[in-house]
């Protein structure tokens, strides 16, 4: 690799096709400056030149959060196991976009306290839990009082669980539809969801 070469792809994977960046030799997939410039310039696209770095760049934290920092909200599925096992990274790309816990080890998954963390960000979050964790009561509460249709991804045991359902309801209207078949005949669960969200029943 010569100089000449690096600077001239620094510039080449500025220039507005997106898939720039899968054209270069494979040695400079591994130069952390031209994947950051790839990254930049790249923003807004639906592509993400992480995808086609080298592996030790997908585990380089400073690599994956501009990634994230600039418009690709699903940069953590081309992360490292590594990253994808870093609680803050993880966190930080759920505050962008919920759905992504999903790309997260399977240990975060199940770790409740994170989960704790996850739904206090948001709700919906619940969805990618571990099935454990979709049982816990603590963590459903919160959940559904982030946002109530959070309700759906709780197990069957807790959309039956009335303090769940009612917490739920308070939150958002919708919860009520997630609720067991024995809840949403409760006369306590559609007075509160009538009360607090105009649900017509």
């Amino acid at each position: 690799m010569s100089l000449l070469d690096r600077e001239y792809y620094l510039e080449y994977v500025k220039y507005p096709d997106i898939y720039n960046y899968t054209n270069i030799p494979d040695i400079f997939k591994s130069d952390k400056q031209i994947l950051l410039v790839a990254i930049t310039y790249t923003a807004g696209y639906n592509y993400n030149p992480l995808k086609y770095a080298s592996e030790e760049l997908k585990n380089d934290e400073e690599i994956v959060l501009e990634a994230m920092k600039y418009g690709d909200n699903n940069a953590l599925q081309y992360a490292s196991d590594k990253i994808k096992n870093n609680e803050k990274i993880v966190l930080k790309s759920i505050k962008l976009n919920y759905t992504t816990l999903c790309f997260a080890s399977d240990k975060l998954k199940n770790n409740k306290k994170f989960i704790l963390k996850a739904v206090m960000i948001n709700g919906l979050a619940l969805e990618f839990a571990s099935d454990k964790l979709q049982n816990d009561k603590e963590i459903v509460l919160k959940a559904v009082q982030n946002n109530g249709c959070a309700l759906e991804f709780a197990s069957d045991a807790l959309q039956n669980d009335k303090e769940i359902v009612l917490k739920g309801v308070q939150n958002h209207v919708y919860a009520f539809e997630y609720a067991s078949e024995e809840l949403q005949k409760d006369s306590d669960i559609i007075s509160e969801a009538i009360k607090n969200n105009g649900l017509e029943l």
